[in-house]
């Protein structure tokens, strides 16, 4: 067997980038997908009202909220739909629309837990968390001159130097 090494070449740098690249962004599309799948079963056992099937498809950290849950209530509603999922390392945000709040966008964070795929209500409480004004506002100190009576009854109460 005859081996022309004039027209061998190793391959150029660039395309193996390229390739390795193309295999990243499939790997995150896979798992973009897993979440996506993730989150209909968590919204399928919530409507169910399946408490078994969503302990397991919470987080560690969530799982005590589950006995908060009205699942009584949420028998009625309509999953979330047109479901998009973004990367944002270490979890993924799935996000849709709520037909049952005139399509307004809802998002829920997905975290990987113990090899597996699962919703973490904590974090996502924290991504909706808003700051809201308090009753009792902190009051605002502001910088001014002493008039002549505060000047005087700050030297009748400090101690002469000595």
């Amino acid at each position: 067997m005859h081996v022309d090494k004039d027209h061998m070449r190793t391959p150029h740098p660039t395309c193996a980038i390229a390739a390795l690249s193309l295999l990243v962004g499939c790997a995150d599309d896979a798992v973009e997908q897993q979440a996506i799948q993730v989150f209909e079963e968590f919204q399928s056992a919530l409507f169910a009202g399946d408490q078994s099937r969503l302990r397991d498809l919470l987080s560690m950290a969530s799982r005590p909220a589950l006995a908060e849950l009205p699942l009584d209530q949420l028998r009625d509603k309509q999953p979330l739909r047109d479901l998009r999922a973004r990367r944002m390392d270490p979890r993924i945000i799935v996000t849709g629309r709520d037909p049952n709040e005139n399509g307004a966008r809802a998002s829920y964070v997905i975290v990987k837990e113990a090899g597996e795929l699962r919703v973490d209500l904590h974090a996502t409480a924290a991504i909706h968390h808003t700051e809201r004004p308090s009753a009792n506002p902190v009051p605002k100190f502001e910088f001014r001159s002493l008039t002549e009576a505060e000047l005087a009854q700050a030297g009748r109460r400090s101690p002469s130097p000595r």
